[in-house]
């Protein structure tokens, strides 16, 4: 039978009736002394009942909150996830002396709060002028989530370097507040109802996932020999941000360690290294205003000179595309990324300037083909780079070693491409032309697995 509290104004009337049968001779009306007395002791037993209410949820792992569900966890050895700093990849754009280096880990202050934050992987300043790296907070939680536009500070000045750089991009990757218990009680009750088992993949798994910033884990049993686990383990986000360093490797090892079975022969946790793939595809759109391409690229012009100062290209056969107008957005055949670039202005009648962009593509002349941009082109890039990073470490078909998906099929990214609002069929996959495997090394360099991430994704019409 469920317990019910009751109000303070239902617990008094029944103290009321109460009085009045076994006492009918005194006085309970209103703000009488028998009627303040009974209020008081009314309100003593409501806040008993609603103790005993606390008491009765706490005492189920099921219904607990706060210290007490920490306790049901930790009796599991599932720990409450910590807060976690905010980061994201080529989201922090300094500006300085083309050439001038900027070291990996190098400190920031985002003034306004007080945060702080580093450098990730470092760079160099490019021939423009700026360069967009990689961003950590040092502080942690959402307050590390800093939306684009907000400027961070070097704390000891770098010659070459301005002293601020700017955000591009928001910083939405981490950035978790202390796991709440609406997360957390379903976590440590998939525990209770799942037990530890002696060592099988899921329990490798949970062990990596349970700390704080591990967003998933792969296991792979006996591959290095008879009683061996290896385990590959990812942040959430985007391409290599993935990846763990190397002092986030050493604090995950040295957790799991106590965890792992007595006789097991060996455990290691593997190093994941990127392994960057292109992709080049052309979709056929729905015919449609709203999904139309910019100009007609059916015989795409190639670069034949390219000035960086100025940002102006000069297109081959002495004429541009007659449909080609200022605004209008250009994909570069062999860029670093396959993004859009976009037309500032007309050039002469064979040359365009384009937009001052940083981490832009840059056209390679007597090489680079331009093709048309357009308002599919970079949904599509989107889906492509969801299905990189929907991807697992290693997991080739030769070998299975889990459910988990670690090649990139044609089959998948054909579904991704045509799962984009707008998009009517897939034209040709030009790349890959075939499943991409990722690394699997073999002893002495099998401490290594590899993770496919994107490289160049150039999305472009169709035609014939």
């Amino acid at each position: 039978m469920a317990f019910e509290t009751q109000t303070l104004d239902d617990a008094h009337a029944f103290a009321i009736a109460l009085f009045r049968a076994l006492l009918p001779e005194l006085d309970v009306s209103e703000f009488s002394h028998n009627w303040k007395w009974l209020r008081t002791m009314a309100g003593g037993t409501y806040g008993n009942q609603a103790h005993i209410n606390a008491v009765k949820n706490d005492v189920m792992p099921d219904t607990a909150t706060g210290d007490t569900a920490d306790r049901w966890g930790g009796i599991r050895g599932v720990k409450r996830k910590t807060a976690s700093p905010a980061r994201k990849a080529h989201a922090l754009r300094f500006t300085g002396t083309p050439n001038t280096p900027i070291p990996d880990v190098t400190p920031l202050t985002h003034v306004p709060s007080g945060l702080q934050f580093r450098v990730v992987g470092g760079s160099v300043i490019g021939p423009l002028g700026n360069v967009d790296v990689g961003v950590i907070a040092i502080d942690v939680g959402s307050q590390t989530r800093l939306n684009a536009g907000e400027v961070l500070t070097l704390q000891t000045p770098i010659a070459g370097l301005s002293d601020e750089a700017e955000l591009q991009l928001a910083l939405d990757e981490g950035g978790d507040d202390a796991e709440q218990d609406g997360d957390y009680v379903p976590r440590y009750l998939q525990r209770w109802k799942n037990p530890p088992l002696g060592g099988t993949q899921s329990d490798f798994q949970k062990f990596a996932t349970d700390q704080e910033g591990i967003a998933a884990a792969f296991c792979y049993p006996l591959r290095a020999g008879l009683g061996t686990v290896d385990v590959a383990a990812l942040h959430a986000g985007s391409g290599a941000f993935r990846v763990l360093t190397a002092a986030e490797l050493a604090m995950l090892f040295a957790v799991m360690s106590t965890k792992r079975p007595v006789a097991m022969k060996a455990f290691r946790l593997l190093t994941v290294v990127p392994q960057p793939v292109n992709v080049e595809a052309t979709l056929v759109d729905d015919g449609s205003i709203a999904s139309a391409f910019d100009w007609d690229d059916a015989s795409p012009p190639t670069c034949l000179a390219w000035n960086a100062a100025t940002r102006v290209l000069q297109l081959s056969g002495g004429t541009r595309p007659a449909t080609m107008q200022a605004n209008d957005r250009i994909t570069i055949s062999d860029g670093a990324t396959g993004r859009e670039r976009v037309i500032d202005s007309l050039v002469g009648p064979d040359a365009i300037m384009l937009v001052a962009d940083s981490a832009a593509d840059v056209p390679t002349p007597g090489v680079s083909t331009i093709f048309s941009g357009g308002p599919l082109v970079e949904p599509a890039r989107r889906a492509v780079q969801a299905l990189f990073d929907s991807l697992g470490t290693a997991n080739p078909d030769a070998r299975r070693y889990g459910p988990w998906e670690g090649n990139l099929r044609p089959s998948a990214l054909g579904r991704a491409i045509t799962g984009v609002p707008g998009v009517l069929d897939l034209g040709s996959l030009i790349a890959p032309s075939a499943t991409v495997v990722a690394s699997d090394q073999p002893f002495p360099n099998d401490g290594t697995i590899g993770l496919l991430i994107a490289g160049l994704v150039l999305i472009r019409k169709a035609h014939g």
